[in-house]
C-alpha cells in the first residue's frame, strides 16, 4: 500500500505496467499576446514527457512538470517552520485550507512542539 506518491511516481508506475492516464490541464486566461504560443509549447513538452511525441532535435531530452514538484517543496518549508499561509501562497493554492488538507500531516510535530510550549509555559520546566 502507498501512502503517497507524486504524480511523476505514479506516472513511472503506470508507465511499467503499459498503462496510460488521462490528467486534468486546466489554463488560466492571460492577455499575454504569446500566450497562445506558450501554452502549445507547454502542451508540446507535456507530449514529450508522455512519450506521445519523439522530440525534435532542439526539444529536451527530459522533460518535467516543475508542479509535479510541489510536495518535494512543501515539506522542506514546513519542517523548517514555514508558515503554513506563506506555503501556500508558494504552492498557489486557493485557499490555506487545501494546503492544510493535502500537508497537514507534516504538522503533527508542531502540534507537539506547541503542547510542550504551554505546558512549560504553565507549569515551568
Amino acid at each position: 500500500m502507498v501512502d503517497d506518491i507524486s504524480h511523476e511516481g505514479l506516472r513511472i508506475l503506470l508507465r511499467a505496467e503499459d498503462v496510460t492516464f488521462q490528467r486534468l490541464k486546466t489554463w488560466k486566461a492571460s492577455k499575454d499576446p504569446r500566450y497562445a504560443a506558450k501554452k502549445a509549447r507547454i502542451e508540446q513538452l507535456y507530449a514529450i514527457a508522455d512519450r506521445e511525441v519523439t522530440p525534435a532535435d532542439d526539444d529536451p531530452e527530459i522533460v518535467f512538470c516543475v508542479d509535479e514538484l510541489r510536495h518535494s517543496g512543501a515539506s522542506p518549508m514546513l519542517a523548517q517552520g514555514t508558515p503554513l499561509h506563506v506555503v501556500s501562497e508558494v504552492l498557489g493554492h486557493a485557499s490555506i485550507a487545501i494546503t492544510k488538507d493535502v500537508y497537514g500531516h507534516l504538522l503533527e510535530g508542531d502540534k507537539r512542539a506547541a503542547a510542550q510550549s504551554m505546558s512549560r509555559a504553565l507549569f515551568g520546566g
